[in-house]
């Protein structure tokens, strides 16, 4: 992908200096290049100022490989034509500054391409017949890898054809642009879209490779197996031939499929019984979960990831909060190929905005997102909204905004809070000049930080803690107990008129276990019916909690952690759910959000409603959910803190939803 094939030019931190060589010295020109497409044809994106003589060439370019995209506002050339705007600037004696894509894509985009094409002589000669691979009659596959995404319209699947019909035609899609890139990628499908049955049709398909190891949040290894055996006849995969790991002790190397939870992952390849190369094909439920490279979970999990065969990523949030968390994952699947260890740092300059900060290498922004969706979506990733492929099964969602004052005993600690915050984050900013006690800068630098974060914490917890009467009353009066007038203070939407003023179960959310702890107090005094499930409850007590929620009608209340119950579970038995307390995570939001936004939700419209505390933290984690979504909103299509909130659905497609009130969310498609 050098942006010279005709100039000479060097590479550099991502960014490409070249100039076009002639024979005398032209008018100079500056050009900036974005990658526009990989598959079926790598494209890229020309942007200059205005210039006769350049758009002079571009019309002698060939029609078919030029064209003006309006959208982008853009130069958009076929790789042959960039290549002849070259030469026809050297011809005419212009120099040009070229602003370029990666060094690593070049390379990377080659090998891709190479692997697009090994994938459909494979997947050709595996299809041949098209009749199921049992686990009597597995047979190695040939070498080499599986077929490209572009293409993934060619390629066959081979299931068995009672899991076949249960595929919707989306999820077969998906399925398919996985073998169509190897075998390796990630399916980053909205939340409720069925990706577990896309990942069993995955490990079907290749029962070859196995043995298989699933990777998955503790809580739902369970769940991973009674789907496994749902969907796969004995013929292919019998119930002794699953080991649902739940100790450290038991044996992991005995069985055709192996379960366990992320969290034994570390422990296990410390202990050198988990080993690269012991499976040949993984699926990483909840792959978000590798948003770290410092985190020791992830420095186990890659090894394996990167040794296995075949690979399958399965995530509705790729990215939490930032693009940065996605390159552990995408090194995972592409370290051979598009994304080597090499490669990080011009990553994270190009997509991630990395600088030098005042506290260090700074990678915390966005950058050349549509460049990024697009290398993804034309290579490893494909993402869809239950907006695009689901419309019709789908119910819409309604969101409200309530804002609460903070009770006078809360009023004051908060006040108080925050005003000693402002004094820490202004001597912070000033740098900690001051060495009182004989620390030097940086130490002083580092308590005060400490001082910060620890008084944040507390402030978070305190705005909670405000809220608490008011989401008291409103379960009370959704569920026609007791008192059903709100507290004074409590500002709404206008839409929240639009709301039915009863509803047989209800969903309520908070964080930190003080919130959670007085919540259940107000819940047992209203002698209601509830579970409450949060990180203390053990993975194995959760199943039956949940089932109770979903088939008892006494129990009418989930009192849920919002990071404890945000994957891998559904309450559908509700229909509206309350966030008593804010997470600064978009993507952890979305996840909890789409517990009762899911396949299987009877209700044509399901209702949120967030509590927010005035003059308070709350104030700072909305700012920071807006900013984060405006980062991830144009590459993985990621939830948007600002948008609609009427009933009419999810704004999904090309970004689209109206504009309301400002605590909706729209979600914005990837493409």
């Amino acid at each position: 992908a050098n942006a010279n094939a005709n100039a000479s030019a060097s590479t550099h931190g991502g960014a490409v200096a070249a100039a076009a060589a002639a024979s005398n010295n032209g008018p100079t020109f500056r050009v900036e290049l974005q990658l526009f497409s990989v598959y079926p044809h790598v494209c890229v994106g020309v942007k200059h100022s205005f210039s006769n003589e350049l758009n002079h060439i571009f019309g002698a370019l060939p029609p078919a490989q030029s064209r003006w995209d309006s959208r982008a506002r853009m130069r958009v050339l076929a790789w042959p034509a960039w290549q002849e705007f070259l030469q026809r600037c050297r011809g005419k004696g212009y120099m040009l500054e070229i602003q370029g894509i990666p060094g690593f894509l070049g390379p990377g985009i080659k090998a891709m391409h190479k692997r697009f094409k090994e994938a459909r002589d494979e997947n050709t000669r595996m299809a041949e017949g098209h009749t199921p691979v049992t686990r009597k009659e597995a047979a190695s596959s040939a070498s080499g890898e599986s077929s490209p995404p572009g293409a993934a319209a060619d390629m066959q699947l081979v299931l068995p054809a009672s899991l076949e019909k249960r595929l919707l035609p989306f999820q077969h899609e998906g399925v398919r642009f996985i073998v169509g890139s190897g075998g390796r990628g990630m399916i980053a499908d909205e939340m409720g879209c069925g990706k577990t049955i896309q990942g069993v049709a995955f490990a079907a398909h290749y029962r070859a490779d196995w043995p298989l190891l699933v990777l998955t949040p503790a809580g739902v290894r369970a769940n991973w197996k009674k789907e496994l055996m749902k969907f796969l006849p004995e013929c292919v995969l019998a119930d002794d031939e699953v080991r649902v790991v739940t100790k450290l002790a038991d044996p992991i190397d005995d069985s055709p499929v192996v379960i366990l939870s992320w969290s034994m992952i570390e422990k296990l390849t410390s202990q050198k019984r988990l080993k690269p190369k012991m499976f040949g094909a993984i699926i990483a439920d909840e792959s978000h979960f590798l948003k770290s490279l410092d985190a020791k979970r992830t420095q186990a999990a890659l090894p394996l990831m990167r040794a296995a065969r075949r690979l399958l990523l399965l995530t509705g949030t790729p990215a939490l909060s930032r693009p940065a968390e996605l390159w552990p994952q995408l090194h995972a699947i592409a370290a051979d190929t598009l994304f080597p260890r090499a490669a990080m740092n011009e990553f994270m300059t190009r997509y991630c905005d990395a600088h030098q900060g005042t506290f260090g290498w700074d990678t915390r922004g966005a950058s050349n997102e549509a460049e990024l969706a697009a290398l993804l979506r034309d290579t490893i990733m494909v993402r869809r909204l239950k907006a695009q492929v689901l419309a019709e099964n789908m119910p819409g969602k309604m969101r409200i905004m309530t804002c609460v004052e903070a009770p006078d005993e809360v009023r004051k600690e908060i006040d108080d809070g925050r005003e000693q915050l402002n004094d820490i984050e202004m001597q912070i900013r000033n740098g900690a000049r001051s060495t009182a006690g004989g620390n030097s800068a940086d130490e002083r630098l580092h308590k005060l930080k400490s001082e910060r974060d620890t008084l944040m914490m507390r402030l978070w917890t305190l705005a909670g803690r405000a809220k608490i009467p008011a989401v008291g009353r409103r379960v009370a009066q959704l569920l026609g107990l007791g008192d059903a007038e709100q507290l004074p203070g409590v500002e709404q939407d206008a839409s929240f008129e639009m709301v039915p003023k009863s509803f047989d179960k209800v969903i309520v959310f908070a964080h930190h276990q003080e919130v959670l702890d007085e919540m259940e107090t107000v819940l047992l005094g209203a002698d209601v019916g509830y579970i409450r499930v949060d990180g203390k409850v053990p993975a194995a007590r959760r199943g039956p909690m949940v089932d109770e929620f979903q088939e008892d009608e006494d129990c009418r209340v989930a009192l849920l952690g919002i990071t404890a119950c945000n994957t891998g579970i559904s309450f559908t038995a509700a229909h509206y759910a309350i966030f008593s307390e804010l997470l600064w995570t978009p993507g952890e939001m979305r996840q909890a959000e789409d517990r009762i936004h899911r396949l299987g939700q009877e209700s044509k419209v399901v209702y949120y409603e967030m509590f927010h505390c005035k003059n308070s933290m709350d104030d700072r984690v909305l700012n920071l959910l807006r900013n984060k979504d405006s980062m991830l909103a144009s590459t993985i299509g990621i939830a948007d803190i600002e948008g609609d909130t009427s009933a009419g659905g999810d704004g999904g497609g090309d970004g689209g939803g109206g504009g309301g009130g400002g605590g909706a969310m729209k979600a914005l498609a990837l493409n």
